[in-house]
């Protein structure tokens, strides 16, 4: 789980590092002037595209993370077979739905 996180975190930082890359060219190509043209258009696009996939990876990792760490605490490494360790209960779920994302996690004790 600590991989994936990892894994989701490094591609969601090079996306940014990519994002701000090419926000870095469309400055430097002066296309806040003349927003039509065609190279200005593609840029402004990938750059969004870059953006979205930004602000989804990074929080997916971080929910990744989390998990694991909560699964860190409350995984039984010792192999003990005491009820405390068997009944914690814990919930994940992701509600996702047009224009919004939502993570929860739910632990009883």
């Amino acid at each position: 789980m600590l991989g994936t996180a990892v894994a989701v975190g490094v591609a969601g930082a090079t996306t940014g590092g990519q994002k701000l890359a090419e926000d870095e060219t469309w400055d430097e190509n002066a296309c806040d002037g003349r927003p039509s043209f065609p190279d200005c258009v593609e840029a402004k696009a990938q750059s969004q595209d870059l953006a979205t996939a930004t602000n989804v990876l990074l929080p997916v990792a971080g929910a990744f993370a989390a998990a694991a760490i909560v699964l860190a605490f409350f995984t039984d490494f010792a192999g003990d077979d005491s009820p405390a360790a068997a009944t914690v209960p814990v919930d994940v779920g992701l509600d996702a739905g047009p224009g919004d994302l939502g993570i929860g996690i739910s632990v009883r004790f």
